[in-house]
């Protein structure tokens, strides 16, 4: 299986519930998680769904 298997449809969908997933575990760790490991900006947060305003 390659990269090529997975539609973009199917990546934004893993990614969302990864990060679910993650925030339903410790919102404020998934949070530094996302930012410093994952290097998402405020724009590419809200796109997964979640609001960055209040961290």
């Amino acid at each position: 299986m390659t990269y090529d298997d997975f539609t973009k449809q199917d990546l934004i969908l893993l990614v969302s519930n990864l990060i679910d997933g993650l925030m339903q575990d410790d919102e404020e760790q998934a949070m530094i998680y996302l930012r410093e490991t994952c290097e998402l900006n405020d724009e590419q947060l809200d796109f997964f769904g979640v609001n960055s305003s209040n961290n």
